[in-house]
């Protein structure tokens, strides 16, 4: 490559940075909101629509992308659905993503040992097609997604998150933390409370922002920090890295549901 398309693809990247965080004017910021596996494909994301719709109320951009439906369709919906049904399986759905976001077991033998046969055979799989789910099949579809979009367009990514949802969720922000640094990634969800939030920080350097508790205030707080290229400590129920320094502030009850919009499902 060449030093002049260096600087034009230089170039391009700070001009989608730009748009993404708003500072051509407008103060607004692009946030892109994910719905990952192995969440249910026959409805929509009630946590996604609402951020969405609270983000554009705010005068912000919005798109959630819903990968649960990516991945469905890429393995089969039948593969898709028996695996969501048996995720509480022996962490099934944590094992399988786990290699992505972490990098790979020393013995994956030793966790198919716990996985009885019978209980595989009630989820309609094979030991051979766990494991080629786990290193080559998902690893690849974490790959197309973290590719095919151009990320840069974006000032932050939220992850929405319920129990089942987190490893695949860490391993998608690795890989995108990998190709733009400068991309902020936030989590919310049920499975995250202060302290297991200020671990994940410590340890998951691709983690830049958790939000414990109720996002509806946070989130639209957070893309107008990001808009004027603030740092997110100080908000409630945020919990951030500031300088490497994890910090961490009391959440905050959300009580005026009637003031809520309705959930944006446009996608």
């Amino acid at each position: 490559m060449n030093s002049t398309s260096a600087c034009t693809r230089t170039s391009d990247r700070a001009e989608s940075k730009q748009r993404a965080c708003g500072r051509s004017g407008d103060q607004s910021a692009a946030i892109a909101l994910i719905n990952m596996p192995f969440a249910p494909v026959g409805q929509t994301s009630i946590q996604c629509g609402l951020l969405k719709a609270l983000l554009l109320e705010g005068g912000h951009r919005a798109e959630v992308f819903y990968l649960n439906l990516r991945l469905a369709h890429a393995i089969g919906p039948k593969l898709y659905a028996r695996l969501a049904e048996g995720r509480w399986l022996n962490l099934l759905t944590d094992w399988l993503f786990a290699a992505t976001a972490f990098g790979p077991g020393e013995n994956d033998s030793r966790y198919l040992d716990a996985m009885a046969s019978d209980s595989l055979a009630a989820l309609g799989v094979s030991a051979d097609e766990l494991l080629d789910l786990r290193n080559r099949r998902l690893p690849e579809a974490i790959d197309t997604w973290a590719e095919e979009t151009d990320w840069n367009a974006y000032a932050a990514v939220g992850f929405s998150c319920t129990f089942d949802q987190v490893v695949a969720s860490f391993a998608l922000a690795r890989r995108l933390k990998q190709r733009v640094p400068g991309l902020t990634t936030i989590f919310g969800g049920a499975n995250f409370n202060c302290d297991n939030a200020a671990e994940f920080l410590q340890k998951l350097p691709w983690v830049d922002c958790i939000v414990v508790g109720d996002g509806d205030r946070a989130m639209p707080a957070i893309a107008d920090r990001l808009a004027y290229a603030q740092t997110l400590d100080g908000i409630a129920g945020v919990i951030a890295r500031n300088h490497g320094q994890v910090t961490a502030t009391v959440p905050e009850v959300f009580e005026d549901l009637d003031s809520l919009p309705d959930p944006d499902y446009a996608e």
